[in-house]
């Protein structure tokens, strides 16, 4: 009888034990973990376009990923913001903070904002061991030229990049050099007869679209047109998305979709079978990069200096000091 007694004792307490866990099990999540399906999360992200594209807007190609990563993760919504340069390092400065930004170029001060990440990356992204931002998509640099060619360049240059840098890698003969922003540099080339200039992948639609004949070779070993994304949450709930929102972000399905912006994605390859200008640029061997977490001033003095030196017939061994190693 008292054996009895004790096994149901035993089975109370084991029925009591099973229920605190069933209570009190959806409380034990892991900080990596979603606290709740029913909360609603809005993410931030400001964009900015730090240097030419190739067809169509990555802001509008933002906005669509987000819409389909918020199918995918209930409550989850992205607000996507485009700024200017000016426009985001003025709100850094007055201590306003988004989740992600998207970016290009080196005018922005993120040194300070800028969270470690995980993703890797064959790009600028990283100070010494540690990475701060992941390309997503990029572009390339050109050696264009209609009719014969000229030894006078046009460097097409939007601020914040560095075509003076990659015009030493492209192995031109070069009499003098002007430059000029990108539509400027591109409607002065259409004018000639004869004329050679340092362009894009935009320029090259450009042509294309208007149906000239021009022809067209990559710039092998230098690139900094890379379309970055950084962390800068300042919220752990949305850190945890944003990092997810990432991770989509490289994902191959997203990834395979960039080919319709006519950029190429950054981890997969064989994009543009029929198209022989992107092509070059998949095939292209970026040795060298400018990161974009340079100061300003270090980008001038670096473009002041392969201006220089393409005045003077140097080559860009002298200017490897300058630029970041892939």
């Amino acid at each position: 009888m008292k054996v009895i007694k004790m096994k149901n004792f035993v089975s109370i307490i084991a029925g009591v034990l099973c229920l605190i866990i069933v209570i009190i099990s959806p409380f034990l999540i892991t900080s990596n973990q979603v606290k709740s399906q029913d909360k609603t999360v809005i993410l931030t992200v400001w964009h900015v376009d730090g240097f030419e594209g190739g067809k169509g807007s990555r802001y509008t190609f933002l906005r669509e990923v987000g819409v389909k990563f918020s199918k995918q993760n209930k409550g989850v919504y992205l607000l996507v913001s485009s700024y200017t340069v000016e426009g985001v390092n003025a709100l850094l400065e007055k201590g306003k903070r988004p989740d992600l930004i998207s970016f290009g170029g080196a005018l922005l001060n993120l040194q300070n904002y800028a969270k470690e990440i995980s993703f890797s990356g064959r790009d600028g992204g990283t100070v010494g061991n540690k990475r701060y931002a992941v390309s997503y998509l990029r572009g390339g640099y050109f050696v264009i030229k209609k009719g014969e060619g000229s030894k006078d360049i046009i460097i097409s240059k939007q601020e914040g990049v560095t075509p003076e840098i990659a015009t030493l890698f492209s192995g031109e003969e070069i009499s003098s050099v002007t430059i000029k922003p990108p539509l400027d540099a591109y409607s002065y080339f259409l004018t000639q007869k004869n004329a050679t200039m340092i362009g894009t992948q935009r320029d090259i639609e450009r042509l294309i679209s208007r149906g000239d004949e021009f022809s067209a070779k990559v710039i092998d070993g230098y690139s900094d047109l890379f379309q970055y994304i950084s962390l800068t949450s300042a919220n752990i709930d949305n850190e945890y998305y944003a990092n997810k929102f990432i991770e989509y972000l490289l994902s191959e399905k997203v990834q395979s979709t960039i080919k319709n912006l006519k950029m190429l994605p950054v981890n997969l390859s064989g994009q543009f079978p029929d198209n022989k200008h992107l092509s070059q640029l998949e095939n292209a061997n970026i040795k060298y990069t400018f990161s974009p977490f340079s100061a300003k001033e270090n980008m001038k003095i670096a473009c002041d200096k392969a201006l220089n030196l393409i005045n003077t017939g140097g080559d860009y061994n002298e200017i490897i000091n300058f630029t970041k190693q892939l």
